[in-house]
């Protein structure tokens, strides 16, 4: 039987009691690095410049080409045609920065920073069309008789309808036209946007200029802008009885229950509440169906 136990020899890479030129701890006879720093003692254990040399193909420094390596070179030599070199290791590491480099700049370009961002649950913008804050009183406060062109109650007020109806009116022949504001003037009905034309010191004065304006605004009248609230327009019939029935009115609102019964005594038969008065009526009862009138 053939003996195969092979004995293995440490290299000796120093004498005995040898210290590390480093740090100054002892060092084994083989011992290749120092335990207590690090600091190499001997050479590498590969000669990575021959082994650049052979990758290359050039002429080292101070000596003839190196022989190629073979396969009969025995297993030192297939170690050494196995190592990596660092000029392969350096070339693949920077080809792996190159491709994470670029899958980074991939993967930012298709991350859609033009695309808009979803805002969910956000409700659409809207404009509201009841626009009555805009506007503002352009009558100056001023009593006096003028045109109605058109009034619009102030809840479903839209400036441009009103803005636009001034200007047809302007547009068609009408002088000083405005906007005033309703609630300012106790003669008018309250919380409405009226578009006026003209400026009158008498009713009969605007009653001639509707004539002119009538046509092309059939729902025009005559009214009266006042912040009196005992003037004609405000109390109806414009009677002298009718005229003081509301500061009564309002006397007998701020009255207590025990002189609200004395007040209402004192006013008169007629009380105006402003406003026109209702069509009087002149058919016959049945309104011509034949019925019978219940007396």
């Amino acid at each position: 039987m053939t003996d195969t136990t092979q004995t293995t020899v440490a290299p000796e890479l120093g004498s005995p009691g040898e210290t590390c030129r480093t740090c100054g701890a002892e060092l084994a006879t083989d011992q290749r690095y120092c335990v207590n720093c690090g600091a190499r003692r001997a050479d590498p254990r590969v000669d990575y410049e021959g082994l650049l040399t052979e990758t290359n193909g050039s002429t080292p420094s101070g000596g003839a080409p190196a022989a190629p390596a073979t396969a009969a070179a025995g297993p030192a030599a297939t170690a050494e045609t196995r190592a990596i070199s660092p000029l392969g290791a350096a070339v693949a590491v920077g080809l792996l920065l190159v491709a994470v480099l670029l899958g980074a700049v991939i993967g930012k370009g298709n991350g859609g920073s033009d695309k808009a961002p979803v805002v969910v649950g956000a409700a659409p913008s809207t404009t509201s069309t009841n626009a009555s804050v805009s506007l503002t009183d352009e009558w100056g406060g001023d009593s006096g008789w003028t045109i109605q062109v058109l009034a619009v109650s102030k809840d479903g007020a839209d400036t441009a309808s009103l803005n636009q109806t001034k200007s047809d009116a302007q547009a068609k022949g009408a002088s000083d036209v405005g906007i005033l504001d309703s609630d300012m003037y106790a003669s008018l009905e309250p919380s409405q946007w009226v578009v006026f034309a003209g400026r009158y010191d008498s009713k009969a004065a605007a009653t001639k200029a509707l004539d002119g304006l009538k046509g092309d605004f059939p729902d025009a009248k005559v009214i009266e802008v006042s912040t009196d609230s005992t003037s004609t327009a405000s109390s109806g019939s414009g009677s002298a009885g009718s005229k003081a029935s509301n500061p009564a009115l309002q006397d007998l609102q701020s009255s207590s229950p025990e002189d609200y019964a004395k007040k209402s005594k004192k006013l008169p038969d007629t009380v105006g509440t402003g406003g026109a008065p209702p069509p009087q009526d002149n058919k016959a009862p049945g309104g011509g169906s034949g019925g019978t009138t219940i007396k």
